[in-house]
């Protein structure tokens, strides 16, 4: 795989929402993106069908919502939570599945974490990469980049797995990391970056990180801003260097945590929005006793006029949520609330880091349907 316009990484959990905000972007956004799919727990029913999925489902799904959302784009397929009943049966499961995203027409780059190659599970993902991907995306843990001896542990994997740095993309996963010093923790990736290009020269560098907390930060009936100390963090890191800002790439966790979660709730969805400004996460969150029907649309109010809104023709997401607030489309659902929420997220980003690479994302074009015709599409 190479990484040709794409700047920006976001860890994208492979659930309904969050496909479907990748689906909907822009093209213009949608080239600068390389999401990385993490697919769901095998441990965990899956909440589209409501129930437990079999091996070959597990494979096929997966396979299929990815072909189906992303089809021939980039993106890194991340399988760290698919385990069968013993290694054998993972290692051929993974083989299968790397198999099945091939034939969906997915562009799909393997991540494996140091630690899976380093222990049994090196023999599938060796297999996987060999004769599927032909490359890989190596995810490196917070907690090994802490270790003295990484470069030498590095040195070793690909020598075991038969690549060259230039056929990886190295993902520094700072998950967990405290960045409530975003300067201090963006010298010392910059740090890290050094220390790690004396492997090699890899394809790229990734960086994710985020400082959205893993609790609703909101109150009901009250908002709340985050910052998005993770940004303030990469361009510490980067600074003015333009080689570095092109080869160290961002990512983060899009509007949401570093904590994965599947599962479909059996309590009511928490009515909020979440919406990411150029500093911080603006959440804005339902009253007690409130309805979804009068929430939604008093909460994307509540962001148009916060001073922060993008506009209308930023994204489809925020076309979205300014219909939801003038009553042009219904209140949706946890899941469509989560695809506006990320859609946002991802253009915002792309054009955050457009503003220092030299491109422009440009608006959509201005509406000229008149409201009944919206009306209509809503209802329909």
């Amino acid at each position: 795989m190479i990484v040709d316009l794409q700047s920006y990484v976001p860890v994208l959990r492979l659930k309904l929402g969050e496909y479907l905000a990748v689906t909907e972007l822009d093209a213009p956004v949608a080239q600068r993106v390389l999401p990385h799919f993490v697919l769901p727990s095998t441990k965990e029913r899956d909440p589209e069908k409501g129930r437990l999925l079999t091996k070959a489902e597990i494979i096929q799904e997966n396979a299929r919502r990815v072909g189906k959302h992303w089809p021939l784009r980039p993106c890194i397929v991340d399988p760290r939570f698919v385990r069968f009943d013993d290694v054998e049966q993972t290692c051929a499961g993974l083989l299968e599945l790397f198999q099945a995203t091939a034939y969906a027409h997915v562009n799909a780059l393997p991540t494996f974490s140091l630690e899976d190659l380093e222990g049994p599970m090196s023999g599938a993902a060796s297999t996987v990469i060999q004769n599927l991907a032909h490359g890989l995306a190596l995810r490196v843990t917070l907690r090994a980049l802490g270790d003295p001896g990484l470069t030498t542990r590095l040195h070793r994997i690909l020598l075991k797995i038969g690549l060259k740095p230039q056929n990886c993309i190295l993902i520094l996963d700072l998950a967990g990391a405290d960045l409530d010093d975003p300067l201090t923790v963006g010298e010392w990736v910059a740090d890290n970056y050094q220390s790690i290009m004396e492997v090699g020269l890899w394809e790229r560098v990734v960086v994710e990180a985020t400082n959205y907390p893993e609790r609703n930060p909101a109150a009901q009936g009250s908002t709340s801003r985050t910052p998005r100390h993770e940004w303030t963090m990469w361009k510490a890191a980067v600074g003015e260097d333009p080689i570095l800002r092109q080869n160290l790439i961002f990512g983060d966790f899009g509007a949401d945590s570093a904590k994965f979660n599947f599962k479909k709730h059996s309590a009511p969805a928490i009515r909020h929005y979440r919406y990411s400004t150029p500093e911080d996460f603006l959440v804005v969150r339902g009253k007690t006793g409130e309805t979804i029907a009068e929430a939604m649309p008093r909460l994307a109010r509540e962001i148009i006029d916060s001073g922060s809104f993008a506009g209308q023709d930023f994204s489809r997401a925020d076309r979205e949520l300014w219909d939801v607030a003038q009553g042009h489309h219904g209140p949706g659902n946890a899941s469509i609330w989560r695809k506006i929420n990320m859609g946002h997220h991802l253009a915002r980003v792309v054009s955050d880091i457009g503003s220092l690479r030299g491109y422009e994302i440009r608006a959509l074009t201005t509406r000229t349907t008149q409201i009944q015709s919206d009306l209509f599409i809503a209802r329909s």
